[in-house]
Order: structure tokens, then sequence, then C-alpha cells
């Protein structure tokens, strides 16, 4: 299985079954390409394994899920042995979706922008939810218990995969070290990790790093 770059959208509120197909399609829209059209959904139950997927339908959003449950929309294969797909997660009353796309995939786009679809993605989610995205390779952020500062604290943990963050300017801690301000705009604020531009040329183009 390919490598793949993780948006991970958070906001501190779990929907309701209407809110959620909301927000859902809002992400859809805003991911645009890097999604692609969706084929199917399936729920994966982290505890024990089990997992089932079926046709794409909105109305399957609409299904409660617990804190061991993931709820996965996938879009056609793009790559051979990868296909993006948007992972839902829900606990300590916080939402996470996280819009996941094949490395080979980004590779071969003329348009690389993370930083924008970031962005963009942010701009979806509703700004009264204390919205938040954190974008890297094959990054998971763990929804933590108390406020979202805690959840994003990791961020500046040793060794986080974290490479770029959207944030609302409440948000913004007083050091960003060693992420530095990339663009100020109203309602955000886009910080880039001192990493991320290494760490881009290494996945997009492999053979030059050796």
């Amino acid at each position: 299985m390919p490598e793949h770059l993780d948006f991970n959208a958070i906001v501190d509120c779990v929907y309701d079954g209407p809110s959620r197909r909301e927000v859902v399609a809002r992400l859809i829209e805003a991911a645009g390409p890097w999604l692609g059209d969706p084929e199917t959904i399936g729920i994966l139950n982290l505890r024990t394994g089990s997992s089932a997927e079926k046709p794409w339908s909105p109305a399957a959003l609409d299904r409660m899920l617990t804190q061991d449950d993931q709820l996965s929309i996938y879009a056609r294969e793009t790559v051979p042995g990868g296909r993006s797909g948007i992972h839902i997660a829900e606990r300590e009353g916080k939402s996470r979706y996280v819009l996941s796309v094949p490395v080979p995939w980004v590779r071969r786009q003329a348009d690389r922008d993370i930083a924008r679809q970031s962005a963009q993605l942010f701009r979806a989610l509703p700004l009264s939810h204390s919205p938040a995205v954190v974008t890297g390779f094959e990054l998971g952020v763990q929804l933590r218990s108390g406020s979202l500062t805690n959840t994003l604290e990791q961020c500046w943990e040793s060794g986080s995969l974290a490479r770029w963050l959207v944030l609302p300017h409440a948000l913004i801690p007083r050091r960003i070290h060693p992420f530095e301000i990339e663009v100020r705009s109203e309602d955000f604020v886009l910080l880039r990790h001192a990493r991320a531009s290494s760490d881009l040329e290494e996945r997009l183009n492999p053979h030059a790093s050796r």
C-alpha cells in the first residue's frame, strides 16, 4: 500500500446525523480532485477489527458511532493499490475527518499546494466549533480529552509528523517553533513546519534524495 498524505480536519463538537451529512458534503466539495467522487462507505470497529463496506450513500452518515468506530468514505482507486478517502472518528466530545490521499497520486498532480488545500478544508468547517486542520504524511491526530488545545499540543511533541497547521487565531500558542507563520488571514493562521519542504521533496521526488 502506498504512503498517504493526511489532512486531519478537527472540530470541538460531535454532530448528529443531519449535521454530519452537511459537514461531510462541504468537505467533499472542498477536497475536489484530492478526493474525487465517493464510491463506497464502510465502517471499521478498531477494537474488534470487524468491517463492512457498501455503495456510497449520504444516508449512511446518520449512523451513530461508538468510541471504537471509524466511518470511511472511499473514492475510486486513483493509483494501483491506493485510493483517497475521508475517515471519520468521534470521541472525547470531538470529531475528526481525515482526508487521506495516496502519495503517488499527489506526486503526479500539477497543483500540489498542500497549504492551500489545508486552508480550503478549514473554511469548509463551522467556525463556531473551533476548527483546526493538521496535515502531514501518515499522520493520525489523536483526539484527547479536555479542550481542543490539549489535542493540538501533540503537534509540538517530539516525533510529531505534523507539518502544516491551519488554526483560528484563538488557538495559536505563544511559542510556535519549529513552525512559522506562512499565511495570516482574518479567520485563521497557517503555520508551516521547518521540515515541511524537505519532507515534501522526499515523498514527491524520492530518487532525488538518494
